[in-house]
């Protein structure tokens, strides 16, 4: 319930992304129609600053500022300035966009909520073994070869199937509802 707020601007700006893309491929292809004839755009910018990445300066620079200034109640104020960030990478060809569209990013962010879900109980199952309690390099050394491995697993064993399964799930279901 706390982060409600956050998942429905999550959903929302989802939705614009997808809409903004579905859109300007409208546009492009009206253009391609029409043989270029008649310049049909959407809102660009001008040609000395195309390709310059607004949203995501913008999203990031306010993003930083929220963050290392607002103390309390005002902390709901990077919401905005998040989605300006991520919307700006999803939608801006930039270095940043580029470094984490890398395939090793990609799996990294797909294995963040095995990570997440058994970050906890590998660490208290780690910390049992008799002699890594107090050992520190326990604490850094858990994660490449313990979190990761197991994560990778529950990922491609486990939320990979599941998700398959539960999209035939509701494509069966919908057939049915037609």
């Amino acid at each position: 319930v706390i982060h409600l707020p956050e998942f429905i601007v999550g959903v929302i700006f989802g939705n614009l992304f997808l809409h903004s893309e579905r859109l300007s491929a409208e546009w492009q292809s009206l253009n391609r129609n029409l043989g270029n004839r008649l310049r049909v755009s959407s809102l660009s910018y001008p040609p000395a600053l195309a390709g310059f990445p607004f949203l995501t300066l913008t999203g990031l620079v306010c993003t930083a500022l929220v963050l290392s200034t607002s103390r309390g109640r005002s902390e709901g104020l990077v919401i905005p300035a998040f989605c300006a960030l991520l919307f700006g990478l999803a939608s801006e060809r930039t270095f940043l966009s580029r470094f984490l569209s890398t395939r090793l990013l990609i799996l990294g962010g797909e294995i963040s909520y095995s990570m997440y879900l058994l970050r906890t109980p590998l660490h208290r199952w780690t910390i049992a073994i008799p002699g890594l309690r107090d050992n520190a390099a326990v604490l850094y050394l858990y994660i490449p070869f313990a979190l990761i491995p197991f994560s990778l697993a529950s990922f491609f064993l486990i939320e990979k199937p599941g998700r398959r399964a539960l999209r035939r799930l509701f494509a069966a279901l919908q057939g049915r509802s037609h």
